[in-house]
């Protein structure tokens, strides 16, 4: 008679699970992960190019902000700086315990950080804080809600839009000044998020979103405030405004998910004159997430398209006021921020792995006629980017 393999079997199995058991609370040895990449280990969502010394010798350097806690190989709390010169990682300090999610640089020089965050350092700051170099502040009691995007306007104004219905105690409605002591309303705000925002030659303020009202009158994703009175851009459009840009010649250039603007058929791009809309070329072939103007006056756009005013270009493309062109062959995924130095090179980020043939999971680095390989770090999208 053959004797049965289960209770054998059985027994090596709990012999396997005891020794597993044993080994979770002894053992020093973990597994470790593998080669990391090029990047960040989770999302970026705003970038920033930033002089931290002003006119002084320091080169620029840029600042990310998002989710995630590792950049290059250095342990950070959701910010981190990357300086091109040195290929080298930093920190801001201990970092915020929320997500990043718009990042502009003060008129002082400060860096104005906005997001989903309670904490900058050690300091208490509701979803909006300002780090000095070596210190965070906060900005009152900060607001009630995620902060989508921030303005800096020329009277020296701090205006935050996005998830919240207070700031400073008070209450508004997904948008908010600070005027360096307290913060105020701006009328009735907008009924719906704000995920971009800019300020026109005139000082009025424009803001974009997927909100339907301004001021209690319809406004369908984009608006206008004069400082005191909101107005609607026309019919607005047909979907979400993601980013907002003064042309040269003083237009306003909207991005987005959208295909119609004011009624005129306008695919994700498409330009207001102060009176009208109209279409940028032939737009792009899907949504448009980040515009920025680079030192050279070039327009720099990123988003999911793979083609942008008739030209082959892979979610990143640039726009010298007449021709549009690629970056090589792109990104393998979306980009969702892009961020120009002065000396010519740009940063995007997104939500991919490679640019061109260079691993670089969430963070490329365009030299000027190639991608290039920067610190190294893990696996999730960057979603935003800007030099400080």
């Amino acid at each position: 008679m053959t004797t049965p393999l289960f209770p054998a079997v059985l027994f090596g199995a709990m012999s396997l699970l005891l020794v597993g058991i044993r080994c979770a609370a002894q053992c020093t040895n973990p597994w470790l992960p593998g080669e990391s990449r090029p990047g960040t280990n989770g999302e970026v969502y705003a970038v920033l190019p930033w002089d931290p010394d002003g006119p002084g010798p320091a080169a620029e350097v840029l600042v990310l902000g998002g989710r995630f806690s590792i950049a290059g190989h250095l342990a950070v709390a959701n910010l981190a700086i990357y300086d091109p010169v040195t290929q080298t990682w930093s920190s801001l300090g201990s970092g915020v315990d929320g997500d990043v999610r718009s990042l502009a640089t003060m008129p002082n020089g400060d860096l104005l950080v906005g997001g989903s965050f309670l904490r900058a350092g050690g300091v208490t700051a509701n979803c909006v804080a300002s780090w000095n170099g070596s210190a965070w502040s906060s900005l009152g009691v900060g607001v009630g809600g995620v902060v989508w995007s921030t303005a800096l306007m020329s009277n020296g104004d701090v205006v935050v839009g996005g998830d919240f219905a207070t700031a400073g105690g008070a209450s508004v409605a997904h948008v908010a000044r600070w005027n360096g002591s307290a913060w105020l309303p701006l009328g009735a705000g907008v009924q719906g998020r704000v995920l971009a925002m800019t300020e026109l030659p005139g000082g009025d303020l424009a803001v974009g979103g997927t909100f339907s009202a301004a001021g209690g009158l319809p406004a369908t994703c984009i608006a206008r405030w004069n400082g005191s009175s909101w107005s609607a851009l026309a019919s607005g459009t047909n979907d979400a405004v993601h980013a907002l840009h003064v042309l040269p010649n003083g237009d306003l250039l909207a991005g987005g998910a959208f295909t119609v603007a004011g009624g005129v058929p306008a695919n994700r791009f498409a330009s207001w004159n102060g009176t009208s809309w109209s279409a940028f070329g032939v737009g792009a072939n899907d949504t448009v997430r980040a515009l920025r103007r680079l030192p050279n006056g070039d327009l720099a756009v990123g988003g999911d398209f793979t083609s942008v005013g008739g030209t082959a270009a892979n979610r990143l493309a640039r726009f010298d006021g007449t021709n549009w062109f690629g970056y090589g062959a792109g990104t393998d995924g979306a980009i969702d921020a892009v961020g120009g130095l002065a000396n010519g090179q740009l940063f995007a980020g997104g939500g991919f792995h490679s640019a061109g043939t260079v691993p670089s999971d969430n963070l490329a680095h365009w030299s000027g006629s190639a991608w290039l390989s920067l610190g190294m770090a893990a696996n999730q999208p960057v979603w935003s980017l800007a030099p400080l």
